[in-house]
């Protein structure tokens, strides 16, 4: 059995490491969004009152925080430490199954997403 599970667990690890983009899908009242996702297995930021996992996202244009459920999360990355403004949604999705995180919309892009709208944390694979 050992040897069974030495072959097998690895494996299992290895897909999951290997997922590079997923697809997320971020409800907002009546406004749904979608984005392709990248996923960073080093993206360990959480929101400090619930341990909820934190999903950056390019902001887009069409989104206002007027009713939103608002909280506060402090991060420090390579360039310093910021507080970020983030939001509840009222659905996430990623890949299609439903998910409990904040989404921290980026205003002034000042995370590297490359050719990516959004970064996700491993967690939510």
């Amino acid at each position: 059995i050992a040897l069974g599970l030495s072959f097998i667990v690895p494996k299992l690890i290895n897909n999951k490491l290997n997922v590079h983009n997923a697809a997320l899908k971020i409800k907002l009242g009546d406004i749904i969004l979608d984005f392709n996702a990248f996923v960073d297995s080093g993206c360990m930021v959480k929101e400090p009152i619930t341990n909820s996992d934190v999903v950056f996202v390019r902001s887009p244009q069409n989104i206002s925080d007027n009713n939103a459920r608002i909280c506060y999360i402090p991060v420090n990355t390579v360039a310093g430490k910021k507080v970020f403004k983030a939001i509840r949604p009222d659905e996430l999705y990623c890949n299609n199954v439903l998910k409990k995180a904040v989404v921290i919309f980026d205003d002034d892009d000042s995370i590297g997403y490359g050719e990516y709208d959004a970064i996700i944390p491993i967690s939510l694979i």
